[in-house]
């Protein structure tokens, strides 16, 4: 359009009126989004670092510093006087004024509200025996058997997670007892956990199954929970539980040839054999052979007894366990739930005593 205007030439100053145009669109500007000088007083700025450089958030107010409401209630008195600002009361006797700004909760005491609701819901829980059971068992075995997934619920306190069980042979170690606990998952009841339904519909699903098939859940569940530790440093309760639930570590774990025996030094294997399993002939024998040879003879050992092995030599290999394996032993005859548990043994002081008299060694027959 200016393009037509200026080829009419009717000496209008277009560059003028531009000037004047983007003056008042920043006056515009700045009467609608711009900060009135109270309000610059009370706002504030937050400054922050960002991939390229410092980024700053302007004109924030913290709710505490906000006006206050203007509005009044009237105190019941005569209708007409004077409130404590110098303004009228409501018309009549006991209407409210409705002023001019809606109720406003600061953050502070937004959080001692929900502090207030979580104390209310809490008391509630403990008069609910029933549910507070099931409500701790579900988010138990919901954490536990179907991780990773994202949080139940962050406001429960009761949280359960996976321990970390790092492992350099994972494929070759004995797996009957991760064999054993499929088994037991394979027989449970997981109808209750669809994923196509509301977390609260699982939970009530969850509570119509009976107290047996509850506690087979989260016994699988719990399984996972197990971390590695040295027992024997700081873990008496685990080391309580573990007698009970494993009286005989050996008839359930077996070192194998993969991951233990291979990495363990050729002459820390020839001392095992020698001093401890205690057939010396073998150990002769092997002596020159290669270490792989000697892995394999172990792992053939311990997978299944020799017959030629004396009773004494079968007592051993169905009973010893590397050091750092076994479950300690009470302290007493009791369980020793103090945390201070002998030390365990160190797998280089068991096997690298090459030097040592065999003579001084006897048999060893470690329980697990």
């Amino acid at each position: 359009m200016r393009d037509s205007a200026e080829a009419e030439d009717d000496g209008t100053d277009f560059d003028a009126l531009e000037d004047e145009y983007a003056a008042l669109m920043q006056e515009y500007e700045e009467l609608t989004t711009g900060y009135a000088p109270e309000q610059l007083a009370r706002a504030g700025v937050i400054a922050h670092w960002a991939h390229d450089g410092v980024q700053l958030i302007h004109g924030l107010i913290r709710p505490a510093d906000s006006a206050a409401p203007k509005g009044n209630i009237a105190s019941g008195g005569p209708a007409g006087s004077a409130d404590a600002g110098g303004g009228t009361a409501a018309a009549g006797a006991g209407e409210v004024d409705e002023g001019t700004a809606a109720l406003e909760v600061a953050a502070s005491l937004a959080t001692d509200l929900r502090t207030e609701r979580a104390i209310v819901i809490g008391a509630g829980l403990a008069a609910d025996a029933a549910l507070a059971v099931d409500l701790a068992l579900f988010k138990i075995a919901a954490d536990l058997l179907h991780a990773p997934m994202p949080a139940l619920s962050w406001a429960l306190g009761v949280k359960a997670s996976r321990g970390e069980r790092p492992h350099g042979r994972l494929g070759g170690m004995d797996q009957r007892p991760a064999e054993a606990v499929a088994v037991l998952r394979e027989a449970l009841d997981l109808t209750w956990w669809d994923g196509a339904t509301s977390v609260a519909d699982r939970f009530e699903a969850f509570r119509l199954l009976d107290a047996d098939m509850k506690a087979r859940i989260v016994a699988v569940a719990m399984a996972e929970a197990i971390a590695p530790s040295e027992m024997a440093h700081g873990e008496p309760l685990l080391s309580h539980v573990a007698r009970q639930v494993v009286p005989d570590l050996r008839a359930a774990w077996r070192p194998t040839g993969e991951a233990f025996f291979a990495r363990i030094r050729k002459a820390q294997l020839l001392h095992l054999l020698a001093t401890k399993l205690k057939p010396p002939e073998e150990a002769v024998r092997l002596a020159t052979a290669k270490k792989v040879d000697i892995v394999d003879y172990l792992d053939r050992l311990f997978a299944a007894p020799f017959a030629t092995l004396t009773p004494e030599q079968r007592a051993t290999v169905e009973t010893w366990c590397p050091p750092g394996m076994e479950i300690p032993a009470p302290r007493g005859g009791e369980a020793d739930l103090s945390g201070d548990g002998d030390p365990e043994v160190d797998m280089d002081e068991e096997f690298g005593a090459e030097d040592e008299d065999p003579a001084q060694d006897g048999p060893a027959t470690q329980a697990a």
